[in-house]
């Protein structure tokens, strides 16, 4: 029989890891005012055409997304958002579809703000989740 996981340990470490990676790409938008992957803010269209050429998730049918299509970080993110209480029940496949389209980064970026709202004043968390990632997903044009 094996062990179980050690949830908490886990959700810290994601949690550290997620604070990592969203303070990185800061520090150098703020510096050279570029996305984090090089692309300028002003050419979305760009960013896209780059993502789908670059991306190798890119291929996967839109409606067969699921949470282990998505980047490592972003399912540790997630994982510590169900150890913190954020997210109860599996995620939605609306969201994992949403979290495919986005950069890792920014994805990780709508995460950590989901994670920082008091959950406690939210009627439905998963439309919550589902508002910030819309959010995000207009930034690049991608809704």
């Amino acid at each position: 029989m094996q062990a179980p996981p050690d949830i908490m340990n886990l959700a810290d470490q994601a949690a550290s890891a997620v604070q990592a990676l969203a303070a990185q790409p800061m520090q150098s938008q703020i510096q050279s005012n570029t996305h984090p992957v090089g692309m300028p803010h002003q050419n979305p269209q760009a960013f896209n055409n780059w993502t789908q050429s670059t991306n190798p998730m890119h291929s996967i049918e839109v409606g067969k997304v699921t949470v282990k299509d998505l980047p490592m970080m972003v399912q540790y993110a997630l994982k510590n958002l169900e150890a913190t209480g954020h997210i109860e029940d599996k995620v939605d496949p609306g969201v994992c579809r949403m979290l495919h389209k986005l950069p890792e980064q920014s994805a990780l970026q709508a995460l950590e703000t989901f994670s920082s709202c008091d959950v406690s004043i939210m009627r439905n968390k998963g439309a919550y989740l589902t508002g910030i990632l819309k959010k995000e997903l207009n930034k690049y044009g991608r809704i």
